[in-house]
């Protein structure tokens, strides 16, 4: 009974503490993997263990700024009681934004046409991405991926 009881009640106090900490971690491993996907489907070049090194690097920091960014601009959704509580009651949206946004992502991804580009290793073909729709489609993910809750519906066992 009690279980049942919690699990239809949005959590609040140490709970909610523990969902942000919950979120910040999974949700930043989960953008890791998203912008090592990412950066090898842009990429058709590779010359050396160095640009391994450096998508890991790069995927690091634009994974940690969209954290920050998705977590500063969620700031209302933890903060105003009334938003908080529609936010992890209606959880199909984040679930939405995530599904959305990563299929959203391949589709900017694949879609972009293939260039041919030179540098000083030479010529090689790369993936000519718009970037205003790809940041904004990464916008949409990263924000439900760091604001991710289950939807409680979905728990109840009727």
């Amino acid at each position: 009974m009690l279980l049942e009881r919690a699990r239809r009640i949005p959590p609040s106090g140490e709970a909610t503490e523990l969902l942000g900490l919950l979120q910040f971690f999974v949700g930043g491993f989960v953008l890791f993997v998203a912008t090592v996907g990412v950066q090898l489907a842009l990429s058709s070049f590779y010359d050396d263990f160095a640009a391994v090194i450096g998508w890991g690097i790069n995927a690091v920091l634009i994974a940690m700024i969209s954290m920050i960014c998705a977590w500063i601009l969620g700031l209302p959704l933890r903060h105003i009681p009334r938003l908080r509580s529609w936010w992890l009651s209606n959880g199909e949206w984040p679930v939405a934004g995530v599904v959305l946004g990563f299929v959203a992502l391949c589709f900017v991804v694949s879609l972009a046409p293939v260039t041919q580009a030179t540098d000083e290793f030479g010529t090689y073909e790369a993936r000519m991405v718009d970037p205003r729709a790809l940041l904004a489609v990464w916008g949409i993910f990263a924000f439900s991926v760091v604001h991710f809750v289950w939807p409680l519906r979905w728990t109840d066992r009727e």
